[in-house]
């Protein structure tokens, strides 16, 4: 692993490997930014409230949770459906789980303006 650590830090610093890799990139369809372009500035980030990450936290345990009862069964008939209608079958439940979501966020949003 060393070994590796050390081939690319001597491919990082030889100027025309570097060269070589962005040329590489650039054919790729990569794009690289212009090292002569300003980049903007970096504005400070502000840590959410204690509230703010309760209310994340809890829509992403309501995001994590499995679908029940429901949930289980339509992944039970999966092997015995069309590859057409299994794919029916997750998209519906993808839509579920996300209504679900929505519910769970209007009746736990304190300060209705934040809709």
């Amino acid at each position: 692993m060393e070994d590796l650590s050390e081939k690319i830090n001597q491919l990082l610093s030889d100027p025309d490997s570097m060269s070589q890799i962005l040329s590489l990139a650039k054919g790729l369809g990569a794009s690289m930014p212009d090292q002569d372009a300003p980049q903007p500035s970096a504005q400070p980030t502000q840590m959410p409230d204690e509230a703010t990450m309760r209310r994340m936290m809890g829509f992403l345990s309501e995001a994590n949770r499995s679908g029940g009862k429901e949930a289980a069964l339509f992944q039970a008939l999966k092997p015995f459906v069309s590859p057409e209608r299994s794919a029916r079958m997750d998209r519906a439940a993808e839509i579920a789980k996300l209504s679900h979501i929505a519910s769970y966020a209007l009746r736990n949003l304190e300060d209705k303006s934040e809709l």
